[in-house]
This record gives structure tokens, C-alpha cells and sequence, in this order.
């Protein structure tokens, strides 16, 4: 009986080649028909990816519109503590957020310019000491020393230790400060850790009125207290510029603040964003918030 083998040897050459050419027929028509099923497949993916990204897209804008024009209300009050009114804040303030890398390196480059770098030490050649060598070389079986200003000996010169050090101011860009700061303030709006307290002057200081007034509408024990400041026009060169001036209007308030304990006092002008950044509560007046919207929003148009 034969075998298959011995039977595909028996088979015509024509059988054969019409066999091969079946074969790789349909072969290729597999191949085309698998092609053109992932063709349709990348086709649909990209058509739904693209879809999605426009929804994105569209919800991200429609979100930041929301956002800029829905703001945030400030409780405002008076000296006694009593609710007097609302005051708006636009969106574009109390919605701003921004890199949290901006703000922390706003924030070390503050502390590393209100680092003194004055500290001085002594090494062995400053010390005031003699050069007279501490005992002989040799023959006392101790260990060889050549001079009481070495460091192992008390009172000689110090190692590694700090020397005064210049040049080591860390410039801030001044819109990455305006930004930090606008987005610090933020947050404080929104987590309903900021009021506004209606223009008031004081005849005479009174730290005992401020000291309720704060019990009775804050929260936290650290306090900033922001104020506004006096500004001149001066003609420089046939230009009108805004400078600020010294002005005593708040000096009855900054003695009231004085004696409590976590309390800063801040004209708007002078606003640092580690104040902000580190106070609990902030008490904004009531000019002092026009001043903040015009400064902070100034590019805005």
C-alpha cells in the first residue's frame, strides 16, 4: 500500500503547481482581509480618540470660562465682629493656581536672601596663640605635636567650619512673585481663611478691641492684618509715576497688633508670600483689597 509521500511523488507537476498556487491564493486573501479588518479597527480608535480629546478639550474650556467668571464672596465685618456686608472677589483671583515648583522656588530663594552669611570662624594660621612647639619630639613616649593652635588642642583653630560668604543674592523674577503670591491668596480665599474688615481709623490703640475682634471671626492663631498704603504721583523726566510714601494712618493699629502674639502687619505694598504663606487667617481692609485687585490683576486687562 503506498504511502502519502510516495503518492505526492506520483502526482503531475501541473497538480502540484495548481495546488501551490491555491494555497498562496488564499493565503493573500487572508492577509488582505486581516488587513483591511485593522485598518478599519485604527481607523475607529483614532476617529474615538479623537472624539474624546475634543470632549476634553471642550470640558477644559468650559471649566476655565466657569471658572473666571463664578468668583468667590468675602465676609466683611466691623471692629466689633459683627457681619456688615459681602464683598466680591473676581475668578480670575480666586481661581488661580499655578505649579506648586514656582511657589516653593519663590519661597527658598525668600528665605536663602534673608540669610545674613556673615557667620566666621577661626582656622589654626588666625588664632591668637604661640608658636612654641608643645613638648619635645622625642622621649616623653607621647604623641608628636608641633603647635598649640591645632585643632585637638582647646582654643586653637576650628576645620570645616563656616566662613563669610558674598554674592549669594538669588534674584526672583518679579511675575513669578506677582503669580506666587496671587495664587497663595487664593487658596486662602477658597478655604474661607480670609475677611475683609470695613475702613475704620482708630483714635487711639486698643489692643484689647483687636484681640476680640479676632477671637470672634477667625479661626487659626497666626494672623496677617494687610493695610493700604500712601502713594504720590512725582513727575520724573515729563512721566507721572506712583510712588508710595511714608504715612502714619495705620500707626494706632500696628501698636494694637503688636502685642499679640502671632500677629504681622503688612501694608499691601510690602506683602512677602511667606507671610501668606505661613499665617493662618488673613484680615484685609477694605481699601487694601482695591489695592491687592490692582496690583495682582494689573496684567489681566
Amino acid at each position: 500500500m503506498a504511502t502519502k509521500r510516495e503518492k505526492e511523488q506520483a502526482e503531475p507537476a501541473e497538480v502540484k503547481k495548481a495546488k501551490t498556487t491555491t494555497a498562496s491564493a488564499t493565503a493573500k486573501s487572508k492577509t488582505a482581509k486581516a488587513k483591511v479588518v485593522s485598518e478599519k479597527d485604527t481607523s475607529k480608535k483614532s476617529a474615538s480618540a479623537k472624539a474624546a480629546n475634543k470632549e476634553a478639550v471642550s470640558k477644559k474650556t468650559e471649566k476655565s470660562e466657569s471658572s473666571s467668571e463664578s468668583g468667590a464672596v468675602l465676609k466683611k465685618y466691623n471692629l466689633d465682629g459683627k457681619q456688615v456686608g459681602t464683598v466680591e472677589v473676581s475668578g480670575e483671583l480666586s481661581q488661580t493656581i499655578v505649579n506648586s515648583q514656582l511657589i516653593k522656588d519663590y519661597i527658598v530663594a525668600l528665605r536663602a536672601n534673608a540669610r545674613q552669611w556673615s557667620a566666621n570662624t577661626k582656622g589654626r594660621s588666625e588664632v591668637n596663640h604661640s608658636t612654641k612647639k608643645p613638648h619635645p619630639q622625642k622621649g616623653g613616649g607621647r604623641s608628636r605635636q608641633g603647635s598649640l593652635a591645632a585643632p585637638q588642642y582647646k582654643g586653637g583653630g576650628r576645620v570645616f567650619t563656616p566662613k563669610p560668604k558674598f554674592n549669594q543674592h538669588v534674584r526672583i523674577n518679579q511675575k513669578e512673585k506677582q503669580l506666587a503670591i496671587r495664587a497663595l491668596i487664593a487658596e486662602k480665599i477658597r478655604d474661607e481663611r480670609m475677611v475683609v474688615l470695613e475702613n475704620v481709623q482708630m483714635a487711639k490703640p486698643q489692643t484689647k478691641i483687636i484681640n476680640t475682634f479676632f477671637k470672634s471671626t477667625l479661626k487659626g492663631k497666626r494672623v496677617l492684618f494687610l493695610a493700604e498704603g500712601s502713594f504720590a504721583e512725582v513727575d520724573n523726566e515729563g512721566k507721572k509715576e506712583r510712588v508710595s510714601i511714608h504715612s502714619n494712618a495705620h500707626e494706632n493699629m500696628k501698636r494694637s497688633l503688636r502685642n499679640i502674639p502671632k500677629t504681622e502687619f503688612r501694608l499691601v505694598q510690602n506683602i512677602s508670600g511667606y507671610d501668606v504663606l505661613v499665617a493662618h487667617d488673613i484680615v484685609i481692609t477694605e481699601s487694601a483689597m482695591n489695592q491687592l485687585n490692582e496690583w495682582l490683576l494689573k496684567d489681566e486687562g
